[in-house]
C-alpha cells in the first residue's frame, strides 16, 4: 500500500529541530526501503527555513505507516503541528532514487485537494488529465499520484513533486490542468521543496 504524509511544522517548536535531526536522518535511512520520496517543504526565498516534511512511502498496511510516524525523532521531538496521512496511488511507478533530474534544478510539492464526492467526475477526465501530463512524466515529475481515502477507493484528490523553475511555472502548469479547468480542486497547495537526506 502506498501513502503520503505531510507534516506540517510547527513555529514555536523551530529551534527543536538540530536537536532531533541526526536521530532523524538515522532512522529514515533505517526505513529506505520504505521510502519512495522525501524531503523538507521550505520558504521560497529561503532554503535553510523549512515549513514541514513530505513523504511519499510504501508499507504492507496502515499499522506499518502508523508506526512509522509514531517512532519518527522530528515528530517525538514535537517538531510538528499537523501530520495527515492519506491512501496514494504511485502514478508513475519510481521513486525519486530514480528521476532523471540534475542537483540544480528546483522541485516543488504540489497538493490539489479535491472538490468532495467528484469520484465519478474524476473519472471521466483521467485520459484527458493523464494526456495532459505525459510530457511532464519522464523528467519533470519526481513522483505523482491520486490521494484517496482510507480504502483506496475514493479520490481526495493529488500530490505530487515536480521539478520546474519557478512558482509561476508550476502554476501555470496546473491552470491548464484538466481537473483544476473543470472545477475539481477546491485549493492548490504549491510549495518548494527539496530531496530529503543529510547535506
Amino acid at each position: 500500500m502506498h501513502f503520503h504524509i505531510q507534516m506540517i511544522n510547527d513555529p514555536a517548536a523551530a529551534g527543536r529541530r538540530p536537536k532531533s535531526v541526526e536521530a532523524h536522518w538515522a532512522y529514515l535511512s533505517k526505513h529506505a526501503a520504505h521510502i519512495l520520496a522525501r524531503g523538507p517543504t521550505v520558504e521560497d526565498d529561503n532554503e535553510k527555513n523549512t515549513t514541514g516534511s513530505i513523504f511519499f512511502v510504501e508499507f504492507p498496511d496502515w499499522d506499518g505507516v502508523r508506526a512509522f510516524i509514531a517512532n519518527e525523532p522530528h515528530n517525538n521531538n514535537g517538531i510538528y503541528k499537523e501530520i495527515h496521512v492519506n491512501r496514494w496511488h504511485h502514478a508513475l511507478g519510481r521513486s525519486q532514487r530514480d528521476f532523471p533530474g540534475e542537483q540544480s534544478q528546483i522541485h516543488w510539492y504540489v497538493r490539489g485537494y479535491g472538490v468532495p464526492d467528484s469520484s465519478e467526475r474524476r473519472k471521466a477526465l483521467l485520459g484527458a488529465h493523464r494526456q495532459y501530463f505525459a510530457p511532464y512524466d519522464r523528467d519533470k515529475f519526481i513522483v505523482r499520484g491520486a490521494v484517496l481515502d482510507d480504502d483506496g477507493e475514493g479520490w481526495l484528490g493529488s500530490a505530487c513533486l515536480i521539478a520546474l523553475p519557478t512558482r509561476k511555472d508550476v502554476e501555470a502548469l496546473m491552470a491548464g490542468e484538466p481537473f483544476f479547468r473543470n472545477g475539481l480542486y477546491e485549493r492548490i497547495l504549491v510549495q518548494r521543496h527539496k530531496f530529503g537526506g543529510r547535506p
